[in-house]
């Protein structure tokens, strides 16, 4: 009970214009999976063009973000972005 009163609570900090956003730090090993096969799933599901949405999820709280730690990551996450948008890359960074 007291996990659903604290979710609901975020919830409502989230979504109360806040500026928050929803997000979900990925910890992973890299000899196992590469960050290009984790964002290759990730826009399975995840349209870098949408504005503000994902899904019928509507709400600033639903911007698009990869965050990366490092310059090297950097240039995997622009490489993998390449050719799914026309937008100029680094607004999507």
């Amino acid at each position: 009970m007291q996990m659903v009163l604290l979710i609901t609570q975020h919830m409502k900090n989230v979504c109360n214009n806040s500026g928050h956003a929803e997000t979900v730090h990925i910890t992973y090993d890299s000899s196992k999976v590469s960050l290009d096969t984790l964002l290759k799933y990730y826009f399975r599901i995840i349209d870098p063009t949408s504005v503000n949405k994902q899904g019928n999820d509507r709400g600033i709280q639903y911007r698009t973000g990869i965050y990366y730690q490092n310059d090297e990551d950097k240039q995997i996450a622009i490489n993998a972005i390449k050719g799914r948008t026309k937008r100029n890359i680094l607004d999507l960074l």
